[in-house]
């Protein structure tokens, strides 16, 4: 078999070894067949290399056998010029034929150099390796057009200054360019965190982003730093949210445990679950996640969360401090704003999946006009809604009314009234969904409204503070996820426990006039001090819309006085007790009557609330 037979073998091996020969003899009547090996051969074979696995190219050393044949010659081989600007051939196989053929195709390599098209320019840049390029050879070509050939530049065997790539990292227009921009000053110590830290906040490009973030990983982990990793966590590249949520891992700082718990809430992926309770302060800072993740225990059992939750339930509790009721305590006039935004997004998050599967009497433009409105807060957009609002027909029962409250808030501008809009519209979201009833069809959704509205609020309590803390709040979520659409036994039995104390209302809690408290079980006689006067009294109720427990409360006067008994008398205080459900809204009023029985004899005194009324 010739050589030239053997070049086109079909299997590897033999061409491999044919090419080898081919240097050697130095036969010009295989040029045509080993230029094309090595424009298009990309098979690779395993050779001897020691104990190390050694693979040679079979298109390499085709081209390497064409450098030793060609360069006998003086003149440039017009195959080789026509292949260079042959824009069909790939780019990276050009540009290793033209390193093979080594220096006397250098004044054809540096010709292309300067030619109109751009991949023919790359081609001409890959051909030298970058541990041969000087900064004056990539210099020449950090302001080329092409951004491929901007990359190429910046890989040069000392690097250029960090000015250079600062500037290219700040100013290029090109993603790519920006990421190796950064990735050649990842492991720079003379760079801090604030040239990242500016290029983050402008940022676009999801491979960009995630080289920045890197480099901030590798910085001290000052208070601008911490906060410049936060932002990364609201990222729609799952990579990139890894890789803060890992540097993120053992930082103990409140802004850290808010952003990490506010994912949690949202959070739909379980093995990304699972990362996020391995931050290791996470209850410290976090605390009002503790029944839920104990819950979620209950629930999981030895599955994936088995090995995770233990360990995030190990933290101990923080010592007890002033608690933030408010979400919005403690915030200025702009960051208000945004919280009042952020609620209403939320919301919408929320109910959006319920106005996608309910029939449309109107929600869906609704809901778009809202939409728009927190994509882009102006008069016009605020006008729209007001339209919206106005053009309103009123409620009828196929309608989902949550809609047009969370216009309402929206256009009311009013924090506090967003806040308890968007905890209703998350109770209700919940009490709509499907899931919820397959366990029970009465008690499921219920539950489910209860579970979303503590969530709701937590949801709140953390983007406050992120918001507090200068940071840009989380994208939301539904926060359905985590309701656990089935019975927990333990939540169902504390329920049970608490029925004789304050559950189903069983518990009043009478304030006298000389400042104290006394509770009275329903139909339970209680000793109480001889003088005692009623003035107020406040009860626990069941909301009979959406069956969230909520506080009514109002003033007991004295109405009468029986007193023929031989051994006492009897003075009866009535009241009529009034509530709202903070999920709902509805009111429920309970009218209630106490009896205060007085001895004769040895002046003790007994009272029992023994009468109640609910409208």
């Amino acid at each position: 078999m010739s050589l030239l037979d053997r070049l086109g073998h079909p299997d590897d091996e033999v061409r491999l070894e044919a090419a080898r020969l081919a240097a050697a003899s130095g036969e010009l009547g295989l040029v045509d067949k080993l230029l094309e090996l090595a424009l298009h051969d990309n098979a690779e074979v395993r050779t001897i290399g020691g104990i190390a696995e050694v693979y040679e190219h079979v298109g390499d050393a085709a081209a390497e056998a064409l450098g030793r044949i060609l360069g006998r010659r003086s003149d440039v081989d017009t195959r080789i010029r026509a292949a260079a600007l042959d824009l069909d051939l790939d780019d990276d196989r050009v540009a290793s034929l033209l390193y093979y053929l080594g220096a006397p195709y250098e004044p054809l390599r540096q010709e292309l150099e300067t030619h109109p098209e751009d991949r023919v320019r790359l081609r001409a840049v890959r051909a030298v390796l970058s541990i041969h390029r000087t900064k004056e050879f990539g210099a020449r070509f950090l302001t080329d057009r092409s951004a491929a050939v901007r990359v190429e530049a910046l890989n040069v065997a000392r690097g250029h200054e960090h000015e250079v790539y600062l500037r290219l990292m700040r100013d290029d227009p090109a993603p790519r360019v920006r990421e190796v921009a950064a990735r050649s000053l990842r492991f720079t110590p003379a760079i801090g965190s604030e040239p990242f830290i500016a290029a983050a906040r402008v940022e676009r490009d999801p491979a960009a982003r995630a080289m920045l973030l890197s480099c901030l990983t590798y910085r001290r982990r000052d208070r601008a730093n911490v906060l410049a990793i936060v932002a990364f966590l609201a990222d729609t590249a799952g990579y990139t949210r890894r890789l803060a949520r890992d540097a993120l891992r053992a930082v103990d700082d409140a802004t850290v445990g808010a952003a990490i718990a506010f994912r949690v809430l949202v959070e739909p992926d379980d093995p990304e679950m699972c990362g996020l309770l391995h931050q290791k302060h996470l209850l410290t800072h976090a605390p009002g996640l503790r029944d839920l993740l104990e819950r979620l225990l209950r629930h999981k059992g030895r599955d994936r969360y088995w090995h995770v939750l233990p360990l995030a339930l190990a933290v101990p509790a923080p010592p007890v401090g002033p608690a933030r009721a408010d979400p919005a305590d403690g915030l200025d006039e702009p960051q208000r704003t945004k919280l009042h935004r952020e609620a209403l997004r939320q919301a919408v998050a929320a109910i959006a999946p319920c106005v996608a599967r309910a029939p449309d009497h109107g929600e869906a433009g609704a809901l778009a006009g809202l939409e728009a409105w927190l994509a882009a807060p102006s008069q016009s957009t605020r006008a729209t809604l007001v339209a919206i609002v106005e053009a309103e027909n009123g409620p009828h029962p196929p309608k989902i009314d949550q809609v047009w409250e969370c216009l309402r808030a929206a256009v009311s501008g009013d924090v506090q009234h967003a806040l308890r809009t968007g905890q209703r519209v998350v109770a209700e979201a919940a009490r709509r969904d499907p899931a919820s009833r397959r366990l029970d069809a009465v008690r499921g959704p219920v539950t489910a409204a209860r579970r979303a509205y503590h969530l709701a609020r937590l949801a709140q309590l953390y983007a406050a503070r992120l918001i507090r803390a200068g940071v840009d709040p989380l994208p939301p979520g539904p926060l359905c996820r985590l309701l656990l659409d089935e019975e927990d036994p333990v939540e169902a039995l504390r329920e049970a426990a608490a029925v004789a104390d304050i559950t189903y209302g069983d518990l009043l809690v009478v304030h006298a006039s000389d400042g104290r408290t006394v509770r009275l079980g329903y139909e339970r006689p209680a000793p109480v001090p001889a003088g005692l006067r009623p003035e107020r009294a406040s009860l626990l109720v069941l909301c009979a819309e959406c069956g969230s427990w909520h506080r009514a409360e109002g003033t007991v006067a004295w109405e009468y006085v029986d007193d023929d008994h031989y051994a006492g008398s009897d003075h009866g205080f009535l009241g009529t007790l009034h509530g709202t459900c903070p999920a709902c809204e509805a009111s429920r009023d309970v009218r209630v009557r106490l009896t205060v029985t007085r001895s004769r004899m040895d002046n003790p005194a007994e009272a029992v609330w023994d009468e109640r009324t609910d409208r």
